[in-house]
């Protein structure tokens, strides 16, 4: 005899309450096709990253209260007690600087084939995380060869809201792109598609400090990373010889000082309707973040021999809060000097096909300076973030570590010095 099915409601026929962050009341419509492939999730958090740095976001999770994070391709599953995951994703907001964004899962389905995504969003009970009185904007990424392009993904996900909330409430909301209460992620990989809450309205990376940068600055959240790469003990100094706008001495100074690079922002499910319920927890993680905050730290050093970029630098580090922290002046690459006590030197020097045609082999000049400069520095640590066709053959010692990762559209890498100082010189003929 067949054990009887509970007459009650499973826990896979259940979906969220309707409320960014509620808890399971509803029951869910089973798939038109008959097929129970439609599922709530609630157990895990994804943070995306830069593809090839994720073993470092997960790395930055783990310091920051997230355990158990798993590398994905171009994103980190962080697992949570579901009663906690909106808390869990407010510290992931706070804290995480390698992170590019903080989605909150609601539901997945397969998608076998085209036919399938319509009958799937159908399915899903997504309206009752919004209200006809919220603007929302959709934002979509495709991760398999047959899928739609993202912006139809993203407008065919927008459909299905509007249509689900018309149906419940009898007039539709409306589509804000630039600031809406409530960001939509969809991602469709291999044959799952997930529909989740993004936290925040503009890139993790944009931490409000940067007014402009020089001809290429680097990402913050790719700053961030190389600083973690880069083995630095955060006691020791840190120097910046070629430091463009200043990001990478401003990264160094947040994370030594265990500053929050999300105290101050503007975030997105500060408009949530059910942020009221999570008020006192962001509260709390707030005062934790300022109670966590060192008074001093080891001196950063930010160089460059423009004074252009110097001057950008001395308008950022201010705009950051840190100028006791970042000591700004202009030298020449060539003048690096060993730090007092031994340290670590981090560069972003310039790349030949980021800067345009026919300055390589400028580009590759700039590494051989700061190569040889390096090496005469023993005992320190140096960090460079290039294209292998720009640095290869041009740092004069062996890299210690080599991660390869991709920054847009291009090939990139960081690689890691452990300086043991100049080679001896050649004994003397007798």
């Amino acid at each position: 005899m067949s054990p009887r099915k509970p007459s009650g409601p499973t826990r896979e026929d259940h979906v969220g309450d309707g409320r960014p962050g509620g808890r399971d009341v509803r029951t869910r419509p089973r798939s038109p096709t008959g097929r129970d492939d439609i599922h709530p999730v609630d157990d895990h958090l994804i943070l995306t990253a830069v593809r090839g740095l994720e073993a470092i976001t997960a790395e930055e999770a783990a310091e920051h209260g997230l355990p158990g994070a798993t590398p994905l391709q171009g994103a980190v599953r962080v697992p949570v007690d579901p009663d906690q995951r909106v808390r869990a994703a407010m510290r992931a907001c706070l804290w995480m600087r390698t992170a590019e964004q903080v989605i909150l899962p609601l539901a997945r389905a397969r998608i076998r084939r085209p036919g399938d995504l319509a009958p799937a969003l159908a399915a899903m009970s997504l309206a009752p995380h919004f209200g006809p009185d919220h603007t929302l904007a959709v934002e979509a990424s495709i991760r398999r060869d047959n899928g739609p392009p993202p912006h139809l993904l993203a407008l065919r996900v927008k459909d299905a809201i509007v249509d689900q909330l018309r149906d419940a409430h009898g007039r539709r909301p409306f589509v804000d792109t630039e600031q809406p209460d409530i960001a939509v992620h969809a991602d469709l990989d291999d044959q799952v598609l997930t529909i989740g809450l993004r936290l925040h309205h503009e890139p993790l990376h944009r931490r409000g400090y940067r007014q402009h940068g020089g001809p290429a600055p680097v990402r913050e959240t790719i700053a961030a990373a190389l600083i973690r790469f880069s083995g630095w003990d955060r006691r020791s100094p840190l120097c910046d010889p070629l430091c463009g706008s200043g990001t990478l001495p401003i990264e160094a100074a947040g994370i030594a000082a265990r500053i929050a690079p999300g105290e101050d922002r503007p975030w997105g499910f500060l408009r949530w309707p059910t942020f009221p319920e999570h008020q006192a927890d962001w509260d709390a993680l707030l005062k934790e973040a300022r109670d966590l905050r060192k008074p001093s730290g080891p001196p950063i050093f930010a160089r460059d021999a423009d004074p252009r970029a110097v001057a950008a630098t001395r308008r950022h580090v201010v705009a950051a809060g840190l100028q006791d922290r970042v000591f700004v002046s202009q030298a020449d690459v060539s003048a690096l000097a060993p730090l007092d006590p031994a340290g670590t030197f981090v560069a972003n020097p310039p790349w030949g096909e980021r800067l345009g045609e026919g300055e390589l082999e400028q580009a590759r000049e700039v590494h051989r300076t700061l190569g040889h400069a390096a090496r005469d520095c023993p005992e320190h640590r140096l960090a460079v973030l290039s294209m292998k066709k720009v640095i290869a053959g041009t740092i004069p010692m062996r890299p210690d570590a080599v991660l390869p990762f991709r920054n847009g559209p291009l090939a990139c890498q960081f690689s890691r010095y452990l300086v043991q100082g100049p080679p001896a010189a050649d004994p003397s003929p007798d």
